[in-house]
């Protein structure tokens, strides 16, 4: 099983649209700066610089994974 860990930032579910757009934009953009790309590398991971729709598509993908894992694994939090 392959797995892509998607690190974002999570915000509040009433953050404004405008905002989210914002942090977005910004989050973009410094995944395209090569000094950041190759430190984000250095950590054994990739600068995706995807769009809110796409992490959220991530996010829940990976939830779904992992939540029949634990189900079928009758994993427990002890």
């Amino acid at each position: 099983m392959a797995r892509i860990s998607p690190e974002c930032l999570s915000v509040p579910a009433n953050t404004p649209t405008a905002v989210l757009e914002r942090f977005n934009a910004v989050f973009v953009e410094a995944s395209k700066d090569p000094d950041l790309a190759k430190r984000i590398k250095d950590l054994n991971s990739e600068p995706l610089g995807v769009s809110r729709t796409e992490m959220t598509a991530m996010v829940r993908r990976d939830a779904e994974i992992y939540s029949r894992v634990v189900k079928a694994r009758n994993i427990r939090v002890d």
